[in-house]
């Protein structure tokens, strides 16, 4: 594909040398950069602070509550459930894809998860 600019560049045409030089002047009569571009003024002091002040932050007051010291030490957990299986019926564990186990409780599972592709 090819990608064509078809809009046309038109650039400002140049005033002539005696009107930029008249502009300049009257620029520089004011102060102004003949430009057009603004200077930030770096000799400018901020965060002013008069002698003899005090800056004090402002801290907002709250109560503190103290929690509840039941007498346990320690961390408190619940403990993991462990998941066993105490029957007969299962007859083995299978490997489907990766590590994902399945349980296989007939041969006909069995002979199914033997002939499952990648």
């Amino acid at each position: 594909m090819i990608y064509l600019n078809t809009k046309p560049i038109v650039k400002p045409k140049k005033k002539p040398k005696a009107e930029r030089e008249q502009y300049a002047a009257w620029c520089a009569k004011y102060g102004i950069d003949p430009s057009g571009k603004t200077k930030k003024k770096k000799d400018v002091i901020r965060n002013i602070t008069l002698p003899g002040t005090v800056y004090k932050p402002f801290i907002r007051e709250t109560v503190k509550y103290p929690s509840l010291d039941t007498g346990h030490k320690g961390a408190v957990t619940t403990g993991l459930k462990k998941h066993t299986y105490t029957g007969d019926k299962m007859l083995g564990v299978a490997t489907m894809h990766k590590s994902n186990m399945v349980p296989i409780f007939n041969d006909e599972s069995a002979v199914d998860v033997a002939q499952m592709r990648r």
